[in-house]
């Protein structure tokens, strides 16, 4: 079986944080919140602990993929799929923490409203990727009835223009599985 290379974009998220937490002080700078309105704030501190605990989630996949492509063991991916289920979860609470906040335009508010939005960016963003690396690898090492689950709940679930790359991968994996199988 030819070795198919797991390249998938995406922006590595040790750049992904600084920065959201660099343009929420600057936005927070020029709303006039000041940097301590923005750490006594609970709604902010939440946003961003949200967005840590997703970034975290993601570092966790990245490490079971390590894990699994060093030693082919399966339970790795089995793993995968939970830490895929939590990150859905904490995803689930970003939208409902999300849909709390106003989009007001100025003051802590706009800041509040900003966070929220980026956590649930930026876990959903995750998602996309966790499923498709996953779809990948179930593929190409593992059981591709998973493979084709995977790669359809991706294609159901992200459906903005931002997914549109990721469901054109998704697209190919799929017709590759469906002339696989029937070759």
């Amino acid at each position: 079986m030819q070795r198919r290379s797991l390249r998938i974009p995406f922006f590595v998220g040790r750049r992904l944080l600084p920065l959201l937490v660099a343009g929420s002080l600057l936005g927070a700078c020029s709303a006039g919140v000041t940097p301590r309105q923005m750490e006594m704030d609970p709604e902010i501190t939440y946003g961003l602990r949200e967005q840590k605990l997703l970034f975290e989630k993601r570092m966790e996949f990245d490490q079971l993929k390590e894990d699994f492509l060093l030693t082919r063991d399966p339970v790795f991916l089995a793993k995968m799929n939970g830490t895929i289920e939590r990150t859905e979860k904490d995803i689930d609470k970003a939208r409902a923490f999300l849909d709390l906040q106003p989009p007001y335009h100025r003051g802590i508010a706009k800041i509040r409203w900003e966070t929220a939005e980026a956590a649930l960016r930026q876990g959903e963003q995750h998602l996309c990727e966790m499923l498709l690396v996953t779809s990948e690898l179930h593929f190409l090492y593992g059981d591709p009835a998973a493979a084709r689950a995977s790669l359809e709940k991706l294609d159901k679930r992200f459906v903005g223009d931002s997914f549109s790359g990721y469901r054109e991968k998704a697209d190919l994996l799929l017709k590759e599985l469906t002339s696989e199988s029937e070759g």
